[in-house]
């Protein structure tokens, strides 16, 4: 590593710094003056797993400000952008790349542009199409891919030789992205492939260690450790590492430990899986890494596949950042992570169709097409290479030996295959299109079972994209179809003790206890409704006496004895989940009956039928909270804070003046008084939605000129409206899908009058018959009183409700009686509003009331307060520190507090009220005298709040306050002095002095000041002279005549401005030294005081200018003195 970059990667590890950005989109570059924000995911994975063989997409999101709106798409769509943040370095401002773009969208909001980014492993997102001879190497296979895609392999892949092994046979690509061969290329060598930042090629490695980079407690903002399964620390643990071939059930290895690096099926892998375990290995090196979720300054010299070295604390970890996330806006941070591993082979198993395909690649006997294509002896050959890979891939098949060319005869253009039965799960076509499963005798026709025309899944027939359509149909087979009209029917059931039409049937399968009921019944009727009646069930014993075998019934005329078996299934046909023992839970049953004891375990000698009714859908909240408008939030201050979810927002005050919220037919409605002149008024919610999730929106409004968008990385325009008046409502709707990102936002962007009655917002289809209903949020309220609950809810008639059930969860419960301000009971739920001393508070846990104020409380953080008046409550705090209040004299026993006791520590309290010392002691271990701890002391007039004996602060009577550090007085201010100005003249009272401080100030009014010029305490002294580089006159003059003044005035404070802007003294390269300065928020200031030397500066200059012109002036006039003089004489 070079030394500038080592320099640079120093400059960002520090805890102050000065950041800047560009953005470089063709000869275009963007500056902080246009960059809004920068958000991008590097490193090498965006799971949430530990995961290894990857081929990650960097992607980057750009916010550009078009201060003068023109901006065009064309200017960003599918260019390439190059994205460097910059740091102060003790040289110059130095740029570090975090990488090269291409702009794949481009979503604009009036001038604001957000440009969606990916790498160039974007370019590998094509299908994969392989004309390589075989065999051949891993090596090739890359290059070619590098080839085809246009992206250049770096120095890494063509000098590897882990890349050098031969791939023997050729693998079946199918519909396979370049992309996704390349991950499990870098999967077999245990490595991740990535775009190099610095060199933009295509690389392929595992980890090394960067040791320039420093992350500790200067930079760090947050730090997680994920502990691991032995937790007692969070180094990644790994115990297992295996090559799984052809579906194996790698659940099988080491099956009690989710610690386990697992290659499976990868299709380089050949049957020969025992070549690679020693690559497969390296991943123990893992062990040395430690599970962590960070959020720091951020470093974009980071690279990816780096480890660095985290300091938390003085303890050191070793942290490969897998997933990074980096956001600047004119600050920096960056969120790592990087998880234990957490095998689950349910996530890694590949799809049973991917088996069948490679079986079917490899026999290539089950498509005519080949035959007709390859000759015999080419046939037989491929046969006879492939016969190990065979063998592993199906097991099942029960031959002698392997299947040999000679075996295969055409016969009647039919294929005979001798060699014993063959036995297998799945047969697919070549090309995805049909397959049967024969294990569970279902079969599907289209191109795969995600995108199918026709499906039996071993219940249902099932028609997907494309499907057959009567159209397709003869009239014949139309008439045949047609048939009668049909009559649904319902199966009902009921358990009882007993069979017959006697006695207690009830709905569930087992009583309180948990005991089960002997007896089923069933009753088949036209109405959904259940009869009530037992003798209209057909009832059976269901639950044996042993809970095994068949209940006996009455012997037979020949003697033999009946019984009755029962099984329970999680499928129609009692494939799936078949069980004959404690089963009730179960959705469906099976019964027969033959003359045998023992239970059939095949599931088809049983009749089924359902005897779980499906789950009905529970109340779905509305997702938008307040959409009736019920609770005015335009008397709410203007904000636009993602992190205030649930509550409409407008971000400035001039929009919020032109929003009202009116009464309207008994409810609501929210008038935008937006015109051309105004402006567009903007009103956001926030929403904590899922990711790249489809949701549905409907709304009634009307507005000359409204859109609706969803805001997630980009604005998605939802519905627009346009109506010709605004007297009509009407309803609109929409739907939109989130995207992969935390923050979602619902927006109505008005440009003209708009008038909104309510608004939906569902993850399902919402009816056309629905209106609004409320969200969970909604039904908290503020003070719990029945005038802010939403209109719907208040037709509350006040009857009692009736609640049934073991458990019941409501946000909120009170027990007692009284009105809203005079309950007397207990109240428990969460954010309960409450009068404490005398003041309404928020209160969540459990709240014992009477007539509305608090006696006692116990919170749920875990604390707990007894009693209601002021200082005499009881506390107990959760870390079990108690507050007891003060103990008057006569409620003390005469002798129980003695001064030896509290000295010797057997009576302490949090309070002491100062004796003749005059000084309360606030540490343990100290005196009642003692001078040099912690302790509140009167010293003479003053009151001192003190650490130790010289680092305090005194607050003395007179008003004046002084500051201690180490003994030392750093701070005094005195309101008495007088302070005298322009030679004598008093100019006022009150001095604040600082010794030996530098004050750093935001907001300064002042009317005189002076600065301490005195040359001994100043170093460094360069007088201004004119000379090439660095600060000089004539860049200074240059700069004073060139810089425009503009008035202004500032959105905090009234009162009109005249100024320069900070970011117009930027463009002079040498003046923004001296003017520029950034604040910890990235807001520029004007140092004044360096301005007014520029300015005297310039005054020099132009006066040595303006000597001069009169000096020659005066020459001048001499010079026409005689030529007049010579003319007269002339004349004469």
């Amino acid at each position: 590593m070079c030394m500038e970059s080592k320099i640079i990667k120093e400059a960002f590890s520090m805890p102050a710094r000065e950041l800047r950005a560009k953005v470089t989109i063709g000869d275009k570059v963007f500056t902080d003056e246009h960059l809004e924000s920068i958000r991008a995911v590097t490193g090498l994975s965006e799971s949430n797993d530990f995961e290894v063989g990857t081929a990650f997409m960097a992607s980057a999101t750009i916010k550009l400000v078009d201060k003068y709106e023109n901006f065009r798409e064309s200017n960003f769509k599918d260019k390439l952008a190059k994205v460097e943040i910059g740091v102060k370095t003790p040289q110059d401002f130095d740029y570090t790349s975090i990488g090269e773009f291409i702009v794949d969208s481009v979503g604009s909001n009036m001038k604001s542009w957000e440009l969606k980014c990916y790498d160039l492993m974007h370019k590998f997102n094509v299908k994969y199409d392989c004309k390589l001879t075989f065999p051949t190497s891993l090596k090739s296979i890359v290059l070619d891919i590098c080839n085809i895609c246009g992206v250049e392999p770096s120095d890494n892949i063509k000098n590897s030789t882990l890349l050098d092994r031969i791939i023997k046979f050729k693998p079946n690509f199918y519909d396979m992205t370049a992309r996704e061969v390349l991950a499990q290329v870098a999967e077999l060598i245990c490595a991740w492939a990535y775009i190099d930042v610095d060199s933009q090629k295509l690389d392929i490695s595992s980890y090394t260690v960067d040791d320039e980079i420093k992350i500790n407690d200067d930079n760090l903002i947050s730090f997680k450790e994920y502990k691991n399964t032995s937790n007692s620390d969070c180094k990644i643990l790994l115990d297992s590492v295996r090559i799984i071939q052809n579906g194996a059930d790698d659940a099988d290895y080491n099956p009690d430990s989710p610690r386990k690096f697992h290659i499976v099926d990868n299709m380089f892998i050949q049957g020969n899986g025992a070549d690679y375990i020693d690559d497969a290995k390296k991943s123990f090196r893992f062990n040395e890494l430690s599970a962590l979720s960070i959020k720091y300054n951020g470093n974009p010299g980071l690279r990816p596949a780096r480890c660095v070295k985290v300091i938390r604390a003085g303890k050191e970890y070793n942290f490969l950042p897998l997933v990074r996330k980096l956001t600047y806006n004119g600050g920096l941070v960056e969120e790592c992570e990087c998880k234990q591993i957490n095998y689950d082979p349910a996530n890694r198993r590949k799809e049973i169709v991917r088996h069948v395909e490679k079986i079917n690649a490899l026999l290539k006997v089950m498509d005519n097409k080949i035959q007709s294509k390859v000759g015999t002896e080419e046939f037989q050959t491929l046969v006879e290479q492939t016969k190990e890979e065979i063998k592993l891939l199906a097991k099942n098949i029960n031959l002698e030996g392997y299947v040999k060319f000679e075996d295969l005869k055409k016969q009647n253009k039919s294929t005979v295959i001798h060699g014993g039965n063959i036995t297998t799960g799945v047969i697919q076509s070549k090309d995805g299109g049909f397959g049967i499963d024969l294990d569970n005798k279902t079969f599907f026709l289209g191109r795969d079972l995600e995108h199918y025309a026709l499906l039996f899944d071993g219940e249902n027939l099932k028609f997907g994209t494309g499907g057959i359509k009567s159209d397709q149909f003869s009239e014949g087979l139309k008439q045949e179809l047609k048939g009668q009209d049909g009559q649904s029917q319902y199966v009902h059931t009921r358990y009882s003790d007993s069979g017959g039409d006697v006695g207690s049937m009830h709905v569930n399968a087992v009583d309180d206890s948990g005991e089960p009921y002997k007896y089923i019944g069933f009753a088949i009727t036209n109405s959904s409704g259940a009869p009530a009646l037992k003798s209209a069930y057909k009832w059976s014993k269901y639950v044996g006496e042993d809970g095994a075998n068949g209940t006996p019934g009455k012997s037979g005329a020949d003697g033999k004895t009946p019984y009755f078996h029962v099984a329970w299934a999680d499928s129609s046909n009692g494939a799936v989940g078949f069980t004959t023992q404690g089963g009730t839970d179960k959705k469906y049953m099976g019964t027969y009956t033959d003359f045998t004891l023992e239970d059939s375990q095949n599931y088809s000698d049983y009749t089924w039928v359902r005897v779980k009714g499906q789950d009905g859908d529970s109340f779905k909240f509305n997702l938008i909270s307040n959409g009736d408008f019920h609770n005015d939030f335009a008397t709410n201050e203007p904000s636009n804070d993602p992190n205030k979810l649930n509550e409409w927002q407008v971000k400035s005050q001039k929009e919020k003046s032109l929003v009202r919220i009116t009464p309207f037919d008994g409810q609501y409605v929210m008038n935008v008084l937006a015109s051309d002149t105004d402006g567009a008024v903007e009103i956001n919610q926030y929403i904590g939605l899922k990711k790249n999730t489809k949701y549905f929106i409907k709304f009634m409004a009307t507005s000359l000129h409204m859109s609706m968008y969803y805001y997630g990385n980009g604005y998605t325009q939802v519905t627009r409206v346009e109506d010709s008046n605004v007297a009509e409502f009407k309803i609109y709707s929409g739907e939109f899908t989130t995207h992969a990102v935390n923050s979602h936002m619902i927006q109505f962007d008005c440009r003209k009058i708009t008038r909104i009655r309510w608004i939906i917002l569902s993850e399902k289809p919402i009816p056309d018959d629905v209106e609004w209903y409320p969200s969970q949020f909604d039904l908290q309220g503020k003070d719990g009183s029945m005038e802010d609950l939403p209109p719907a809810l208040k037709a509350w008639n006040g009857n009692a409700t009736e609640i049934s059930g073991k458990y019941v969860f409501t946000p909120e419960l009170f027990v007692g009686n009284g009105s809203y301000e005079n309950k007397t009971g207990i109240y428990i739920g969460k954010n309960i509003r409450a009068k404490y001393h005398g003041n309404w508070q928020e209160i969540s846990g459990m709240v014992g009331m009477e007539n509305g104020e608090v006696n006692w409380m116990f919170t749920h953080s875990g604390n707990l307060m007894i009693g209601r008046k002021f200082g005499e409550t009881i506390q107990l705090g959760s870390d079990g520190r108690a507050i007891i209040p003060m103990i008057k004299t006569n409620m003390i026993e005469a002798g129980a507090i003695t001064a030896e006791k509290i000295r010797s520590g057997e009576i302490t309290t949090d309070f002491l009220y100062p004796g003749t010392s005059e000084r309360i002691i606030l540490e343990r271990g100290y005196s009642p005298g003692s001078n040099d701890c912690k302790s509140i002391d009167a010293n003479g007039s003053a009151i001192r709040l003190k650490v130790n004996s010289g680092t305090y602060i005194a607050m003395r009577s007179s008003g004046g306050v002084g500051m201690y550090s180490g003994g030392d007085l750093f701070f005094n201010f005195n309101p008495n002095e007088e302070w005298i100005y322009n030679g004598g003249e008093r100019a006022g009272s009150g001095v604040l002095s600082l010794y030996d401080a530098r004050v750093t100030m935001g907001w300064l009014q002042y009317y005189i000041y002076s600065v301490r010029s005195d040359r001994r305490v100043k170093d460094n002294i360069k007088y201004i002279e004119d000379g090439p580089g660095g600060i000089n006159k004539s860049n200074i003059f240059d700069f004073v005549k060139t810089i425009n003044l503009a008035t202004y005035q500032y959105k905090k404070f009234s009162g009109s401005n005249l100024s320069m802007i900070a970011q117009d003294v930027q463009r002079f390269r040498f003046i923004q030294d001296y003017l520029v300065v950034k604040d910890s928020d990235g807001l520029l200031s004007i140092n004044m005081g360096n301005y007014t030397s520029m300015l005297h500066v310039a005054l020099q200059e132009e006066i040595k200018k303006r000597e001069a012109l009169e000096d020659r002036v005066g020459k001048l006039e001499e010079e026409l003195a005689e030529i007049k003089k010579l003319l007269r004489e002339k004349v004469k």
